[in-house]
């Protein structure tokens, strides 16, 4: 498995050159900051009708919450409780015995915590200060385009959420399906949360020089949006993600761009990737491969 891993994340940083090439970088942000209107394709899925839910920006939060968490030495399992009931409860199970959120493992998320200490301390040399994202200033300009609403149906859901992250068309694997619902699902609710009049919301994160689009599927449950990831995804396969993507951002400290806020748009998108099992390159391609 080791070995697995190293040949995934040298793979991602091979395929994922360019990422943070400033020039191409900066200016096709700008471009997609001008786009106010979220493109025709990018639209809830039949069942659920759109309603505004996030006049306090709680979307916009959560995607802080997530950055910040990132890169934070303890922040995995922080992480994980920002996720929806079902996979966090899933991801728990996924362990192995003796093993937690914070020995993911078996070596108290040393990787993990190596990535966050070098990210800090290259990000405080090259922005006089701490990592500490505020989405006020970071995801001004239309970085996150979402749109919200409330389930009228949801077996019309059945198969279709969440959405597909960033491929077209996209797998059915990952979804929730008619085996996910035991007998205590009274119309999808429980710990699937979408029954009707449920809150639900689609994030689009705008495209990052050669990077499409990345959309995030939500769920309003109690303490606010939580991120409602594939069903696939297990403890050791969200970490060997965010240990990815970090690994990414971290051997390309020297191209992070001038421009904190850009930096910080880059972190969300690679970390909100993590999740989703996207690959940083492969948005209209394929997800990292296992």
């Amino acid at each position: 498995m080791a070995k697995r891993t190293h040949l995934i994340a040298a793979a991602c940083v091979a395929t994922a050159a360019g990422l943070f090439s400033a020039g191409s970088l900066i200016a096709q942000n700008n471009l997609a900051h001008d786009a106010q209107v979220a493109p025709e394709s990018f639209m809830l899925p039949t069942g659920i009708t759109a309603k505004e839910f996030n006049s306090d920006k709680g979307i916009e939060k959560a995607f802080q919450s997530l950055a910040n968490y990132s890169i934070d030495k303890t922040g995995f399992d922080n992480i994980v409780s920002g996720l929806v009931d079902q996979d966090r409860d899933r991801i728990k199970k996924s362990l192995p015995s003796g093993r937690s959120l914070s020995n993911v493992m078996g070596d108290d998320n040393k990787q993990l915590k190596d990535l966050v200490a070098d990210i800090q301390s290259n990000w405080k040399t090259k922005y006089s200060h701490k990592f500490d994202l505020n989405y006020k200033d970071a995801y001004s300009g239309g970085f996150i385009q979402a749109i919200t609403g409330e389930v009228t149906d949801p077996s019309q859901l059945l198969g279709k959420w969440p959405l597909d992250a960033g491929r077209s068309p996209g797998p059915a694997a990952g979804k929730f399906n008619q085996a996910d619902l035991g007998e205590d699902q009274k119309n999808f609710g429980g710990s699937v949360n979408l029954e009707k009049d449920r809150h639900v919301a689609i994030a689009r994160l705008t495209g990052l020089n050669e990077t499409g689009p990345l959309t995030a599927s939500l769920i309003h449950e109690a303490g606010g949006w939580k991120f409602d990831i594939p069903n696939t995804m297990n403890a050791e396969q969200l970490y060997n993600n965010l240990t990815n993507s970090l690994s990414y951002i971290d051997q390309h400290k020297t191209d992070w761009p001038a421009d904190e806020n850009e930096a910080y748009r880059h972190l969300t998108d690679a970390v909100t990737a993590a999740l989703y099992d996207v690959s940083l390159t492969g948005r209209n391609g394929t997800a990292m491969e296992r």
